[in-house]
């Protein structure tokens, strides 16, 4: 993994928006990427987990089941 750097504050002030807080120079940077990562993979798992009741749900009758009932 990579080792620690120390940045000027010169080179801190060039990273700007979101490169400010993503990055893989600063131990801070590296920690927010694992974190958004942790967060996608998360909201990927809800979203499979809501498609699948979705589809549950919303299973399509079977006519010879209905028949065999009456």
């Amino acid at each position: 993994m990579g080792g620690h750097v120390e940045l000027s504050p010169a080179e801190l002030a060039k990273l700007v928006g979101y490169k400010r807080y993503l990055n893989t120079v600063t131990d801070h940077g590296r920690k927010n990427i694992v974190l958004s990562v942790f967060a996608g993979w998360g909201l990927f798992g809800y979203t499979m987990y809501k498609l699948s009741q979705s589809r549950k749900k919303n299973k399509p009758i079977d006519i010879k089941q209905l028949k065999k009932a009456h």
